[in-house]
């Protein structure tokens, strides 16, 4: 007879249709919580603008999930949530297996699968993965508890969520060590834990045949905090069983998705326009997309976004983690005021019951404002929109997007803004330009006398020279090196001359859509009346704005970065570099360029192929790189903080020992000069964008025109 053991030891009939019971209990309490989360995901504003590609949405499913690769990047954590996924997936599959042959087979007919060697399989990975569990679960409460890891709260949930979890693995070890005891079932040895508990006790199977009361006690409190556990789902951090598979389902597969935007030209002149009720971004609950709603829902609080928020490091009273939890907070509040007000959310909804509910249930304070609001008027321009949050949340919460949709409403329906930055923002209005006159703009141009390409004109490279680098006096530098490279590779290029403005950016940003909208219309306009193959870019802003917001305005530029041109220029053998004494250099990654364009080899390429330079890394680099401090409008945001990020990032080059901190984008270049100059650093680092590091390795031309005469 295959070894096998008896499934319902020592339980008797009461017990098991009591237990039966209690399983239907908690699936439909179960049930009845997930059913209301998903009714309230689905009343939410619509958003299906993403969710096209299934086969590819399925693979970065199975990637995310089965392979952890999200939770993995970060070390202990990593290793603990691991354990306890992995483990309890072991569990689950015993479990499985048990009620399969238990509850379905066995009653109906005479096939048993939990025998042989499946048996032995299933008993023994599961007792190795129960311990790896109670691992995992000591792990994670000594960070929390014992350590006490930066942006990890104690709450009771928490504690709930450890307790419960490993309350069902100790109570279900005893329950294998009393009945190995008792029956001395052959192979025992296969639950290897419980063995190993059972052995103290004395001879195996010295009372087989007794009823055991421990035993009993045992597994009532065994199938009790089981049920719990079910039932519990929906209404406690278990629920992220559910909520991050869907996040990570419904997630953006590129970093570079355009926001969502509503053409407010079009919409204004419609005849049925409807401005009493017109509301733009996000405002209250009634603007949360259903793709919001899961985020909230799928956080956990683990802490990641908040450990690399360059706003939460430097001091700012912020935090991305923090702005997720008060939006779920808020949600909830929202909710239960419905569910109060007998206003339960259904799927599907008449216009005299929606009515209704909205009579019934008003909602909380707003979420912006005095008087117990969710946020004060400052919290949401304290991101940078740097994307660093959102590069290392396992469960695919889109932080920064739901920031520029509030802003939005401050702005645009609220007309609040950080007085900083309604200045440039006029700037822009009236002059298409963020930094100063157009006049600055066209004035340098003529100077250079580098070439203005016309309407209908032809070249193979249009440059797009951005604000900064062409309105900054130090920052035309850049454009200049860049220049040189250009007409040393014999590249046929030029410029917008006076029809080049700002790309809108600063506008975007801070969530001045209407402002935004405007510039980029007329902007890319401008640039469409061109023909040219490649429309090159110093920017990263500018980058990822002519790359990719203006697909919203149907144009589809092929955009480069000057890191991908000049690295294509040196492959091509088109430019040569000759020696020099540079020193270790270390490239800072832009974060519009890095973790919006997924752009890093490129330009370490380029400096791999500078003479007489010594690549380096900062010790924060790549997806992983800290942001400077001046993105999501903080160039012209000055909010004080007990650190500025920009000293921050430019101690990591000291400790890397860099001579030269390379950029590629003139935003980074500035707050990085700033901070050189803050910190006493002039004599030790020097600031250089990868045009100018270029340029200057340069073959000297007139010494070039000698040799060949």
């Amino acid at each position: 007879m295959e070894v096998a053991r008896q499934i319902y030891w020592n339980i008797d009939t009461v017990s098991k249709v009591l237990m039966y019971l209690l399983f239907v209990a908690a699936t439909v309490t179960c049930g009845v919580g997930v059913n209301r989360r998903i009714q309230y995901w689905r009343q939410a504003k619509p958003d299906t603008e993403r969710w096209p590609s299934w086969g590819s949405r399925l693979g970065f499913l199975l990637g995310e999930i089965l392979l952890q690769r999200s939770v993995s990047r970060k070390g202990f954590p990593g290793v603990f949530h691991g354990l306890i996924f992995y483990s309890f997936l072991a569990c689950v599959l015993a479990t499985t297996a048990v009620f399969i042959d238990a509850d379905i087979t066995g009653p109906l007919f005479d096939w048993h699968l939990f025998r042989g060697w499946v048996y032995r399989l299933l008993s023994f990975g599961a007792d190795i993965g129960g311990l790896l569990i109670l691992v995992g679960l000591g792990m994670a409460a000594y960070r929390r508890y014992i350590a006490k890891a930066e942006n990890l709260e104690r709450k009771r949930d928490d504690a709930v969520a450890l307790g419960l979890l490993a309350g069902i693995i100790v109570t279900g070890f005893a329950l294998e060590a009393i009945r190995i005891h008792h029956t001395g079932e052959p192979e025992a040895w296969t639950s290897i834990v419980g063995y190993a508990l059972a052995l103290p006790f004395g001879e195996m199977g010295a009372t087989a045949g007794e009823k055991s009361y421990a035993h009993l006690i045992t597994w009532w409190v065994h199938m009790v905090m089981a049920m719990g556990f079910i039932a519990l789902i929906p209404y406690t951090k278990f629920f992220h069983l559910l909520a991050i598979p869907t996040g990570v389902l419904k997630a953006r597969l590129t970093a570079d998705d355009p926001l969502p935007r509503m053409d407010l030209d079009a919409l204004m002149e419609d005849e049925d326009f409807d401005y009493d009720n017109f509301s733009l971004g996000m405002g209250s609950e009634k603007e949360f997309t259903f793709e919001n709603r899961v985020d909230h829902d799928a956080c956990i609080e683990c802490g990641r976004c908040q450990d690399v928020c360059p706003a939460s490091r430097a001091g700012d009273p912020f935090g991305p983690k923090d702005y997720i939890g008060r939006l779920r907070d808020y949600g909830k509040a929202v909710l239960a005021e419905r569910l109060a007000a007998g206003a339960v959310p259904r799927i599907e909804t008449s216009e005299e019951e929606d009515a209704d509910e909205a009579e019934a249930a008003e909602g909380p304070a707003p979420l912006i404002g005095d008087d117990g609001a969710t946020f004060d008027e400052n919290f949401v321009f304290f991101c940078r929109t740097c994307r660093a949050c959102m590069e290392v949340c396992p469960a695919k919460i889109e932080h920064v997007p739901s920031f520029i949709e509030q802003r939005r409403n401050e702005v645009g329906i609220h007309g609040r803004m950080p007085e900083e930055a309604q200045a440039p923002l006029r700037q822009l209005q009236s002059t298409f330009n963020a930094l100063g006159a157009q006049e600055d703009r066209t004035d340098w141009i003529e100077k250079t006398g580098v070439r203005v390409v016309g309407r209908d004109e032809e070249c193979d490279v249009l440059y797009f020279v951005g604000c900064l680098s062409s309105i900054d006096v130090t920052k035309q530098k850049i454009a200049e090196d860049l220049f040189k490279v250009l007409e040393a590779a014999g590249v046929d290029f030029g410029v917008l001359g006076e029809e080049e403005t700002c790309c809108g950016d600063p506008a975007r940003v801070i969530g001045d859509e209407m402002t935004y909208q405007m510039v980029a219309k007329a902007q890319a306009e401008a640039i469409a009346a061109r023909k040219f193959k490649t429309l090159l870019v110093s920017c990263p802003h500018c980058f990822h704005n002519l790359g990719n917001e203006y697909k919203t305005f149907d144009h589809d530029f092929e955009v480069l970065h000057h890191s991908q041109y000049i690295q294509q220029l040196l492959a091509a053998g088109r430019i040569t570099l000759e020696g020099g004494d540079i020193g270790n250099v270390a490239f800072h990654d832009p974060c519009y360029l890095g973790r919006y364009q997924r752009i890093f080899d490129e330009p370490r390429r380029v400096l791999a192929a500078l003479p007489g330079a010594s690549a380096t890394e900062l010790s924060e680099t790549r997806e992983d790189n800290l942001c400077c401090g001046a993105g999501g409008g903080h160039f012209w945001m000055d909010f004080e903080a007990p650190e500025r990020i920009n000293n921050i990032r430019m101690k990591q080059a000291v400790d890397a020992g860099a001579d030269v901190v390379a950029t590629g984008c003139p935003f980074c270049m500035q707050m990085l000069v700033d901070s050189v100059s803050i910190l006493d650093l002039d004599d030790k680092v020097q600031i250089r964008d990868l045009a100018t590091l270029v340029a200057n390795a340069l073959p000297d031309k007139s010494e070039q025109e000698t040799e060949q005469a």
